[in-house]
């Protein structure tokens, strides 16, 4: 097996990898959202807030693989 072959086969199981966590954040995002519009305790305004900061978190994380992607390329293409 090449070394470009190598770096090519890694790249496949991190893509795999962020696939998964991807998902694993999206839903996790989805339930928070979903446990705090039915707590009956949280007023209407408290629960904008608490939205707010979920979606702020998600957005973080989104920049986050980004951020790793590109990364990925940028060591790929040095090793090669």
């Amino acid at each position: 097996m090449t070394d470009q072959e190598i770096f090519q086969k890694i790249a496949e199981l991190q893509n795999q990898g962020n696939a998964v966590c991807l998902a694993t954040i999206v839903e996790a995002a989805i339930r928070l959202k979903k446990q705090i519009f039915a707590d009956p305790n949280l007023n209407f305004e408290r629960k904008l807030f608490l939205l707010n900061g979920v979606n702020n978190i998600d957005q973080i994380a989104d920049e986050a693989e980004e951020v790793g992607d590109r990364l990925s390329i940028y060591s790929i293409k040095r090793a090669l």
